[in-house]
């Protein structure tokens, strides 16, 4: 797990098993017993359930009508009324005639025209695709999911068992047999599907479109990001709010240009970074987002850095942040790695820096993206804190609005509101709430929780409204 978080898994073997393992298409260590055996025996009968239930969804959703042997009255090619199977196969046929033309487009760099040339990728990936929005309606098909499958394809297929596996150690034949059926090229499919799926819990929301995201290109204000879609408010948090907490100078120098983030942050986020890296380079990104927003740290310090050791005693497999923070985090990680030469632009030449792909050092940048996870970390920390203690300091704003009308009745709505909020945020109301908070903390240790709320009394409400 260290290792993916370094990015130091592009010399070994096992990224993919790595990768299903932190998306969760393979469960933690946390629900096996301590023996390595007994770890990958369960892996292989998870995928085995998994990858029955992909076949079963291909049967569902890729409806053959030329298979039917019946006769054309009961089957019928010109029978497009509603229910009818041929109507669905039609229907089905302009999914994949869109799918396939994004295909026949799918160049990522340093793959020539591996995923164009070669008719089993393509089958692959158009399968799979073609599956997953029959089985998501709502969202279906949108132009980019296909550069988001290739990646995952380029590593299952170059870690195929056959090609890795068969000289290795193993501790008895049923694990040997196991781990091959882990890593079986003829589940490639299979595995891609499910893999994509788990990256699609997090990347759906980002491939909703609405008609004001597709028209808008003008700078998101504050009032405006309330009803935007959720790529736009997370383009509007990566230039507003977490470069802004790392480089203010750079996040008001991009907003004094008026650089809407939206003109370079959605190919980034739909795409995952696909088309700013070398595929190879891309993969070291997934590997530390993937490792970083899987796990919290107390999860990472009970686990063996070997995937195939012996587990210690673990938590449960939580995410921490989520996958947009972690997305932010890279995409600030590139702001800072173009800081320079943005600094020192105009408005088109910013936008030819942010918009077009360059030679970037991926550890750089995670570097980099790490230092603003910790400040993130940190300033939600210390906003927790800054909250629990407004908190404690406050009486129930409610009751005290209560008990101020029971004894100024003449008071108008307008200024009980007012007066209320002198009360609460009063510096000698605030000193009160905290020594509250200490009764009440004392009191629950001796005599047990009070549901009664302490309420300030009404000679106390007088003399502040005086003051």
């Amino acid at each position: 797990l260290k290792v993916c978080q370094q990015s130091e898994l592009e010399s070994a073997p096992a990224r993919s098993l790595c990768w299903k393992f932190l998306l969760g298409y393979v469960p933690s260590f946390g629900h096996y017993s301590r023996e390595t055996e007994s770890i990958i025996l369960e892996w292989s009968n998870v995928v085995a359930k998994l990858r029955k239930n992909y076949n079963d969804l291909k049967c569902l959703h890729m409806v053959d009508p030329t298979a039917d042997d019946s006769d054309c009255l009961q089957n019928n090619p010109l029978d497009f009324s509603e229910g009818s199977t041929w109507a669905q196969f039609h229907r089905d046929q302009i999914l994949l005639d869109e799918i396939n033309k994004d295909l026949e487009r799918l160049f990522p760099i340093g793959c020539d025209d591996l995923f164009v040339s070669n008719m089993s990728y393509r089958e692959k990936i158009c399968n799979v695709l073609f599956v997953w929005c029959k089985d998501h309606p709502k969202t279906s098909y949108r132009q980019g999911m296909h550069e988001l499958a290739a990646p995952i394809l380029y590593i299952l297929q170059r870690e195929d068992s056959a090609k890795y596996w068969q000289d290795q150690e193993w501790n008895g034949a049923k694990e040997k047999a196991s781990f091959k059926n882990l890593l079986d090229g003829k589940y490639i499919e299979h595995d891609l599907y499910w893999m994509f799926d788990r990256i699609m819990d997090d990347m759906e929301p980002f491939y909703r479109v609405t008609k004001r995201d597709e028209s808008e290109t003008a700078k998101i204000d504050s009032k405006a990001l309330a009803t935007m879609s959720p790529v736009l408010k997370l383009s509007s948090q990566i230039q507003n709010e977490m470069l802004t907490l790392v480089d203010e100078d750079l996040s008001h120098h991009l907003n004094l240009a008026e650089i809407a983030p939206q003109l370079y942050t959605l190919r980034w986020i739909r795409l995952l970074f696909g088309r700013e890296f070398h595929i190879e380079d891309q993969c070291k990104i997934w590997d530390w987002i993937f490792a970083n927003y899987e796990w919290d740290d107390a999860t990472l310090a009970n686990h063996e850095v070997s995937l195939l050791g012996t587990p210690k005693e673990s938590n449960k497999h939580e995410p921490t942040s989520g996958l947009p923070a972690h997305i932010c985090y890279v995409a600030v990680g590139i702001l800072l790695s173009k800081r320079e030469n943005l600094l020192k632009s105009d408005y088109l030449s910013m936008l030819q820096s942010l918009m077009n792909s360059v030679e970037l050092d991926p550890r750089k940048i995670l570097s980099a993206a790490s230092t603003v996870k910790e400040a993130h970390i940190a300033m939600k920390m210390q906003n927790n804190e800054n909250r629990e203690q407004s908190n404690g300091s406050n009486w129930n704003r409610k009751e005290v609005e209560n008990n101020l009308i029971k004894t100024n009745s003449s008071l108008a709505p307008s200024e009980v509101e007012d007066t209320t909020e002198s009360v609460v945020e009063s510096p000698s109301c605030r000193v009160m709430g905290r020594l509250q908070n200490t009764t009440r903390a004392v009191s629950s240790e001796y005599f047990g929780e009070q549901d009664e709320a302490f309420i300030p009394p009404p000679s106390y409400i007088q003399q502040t409204n005086e003051l």
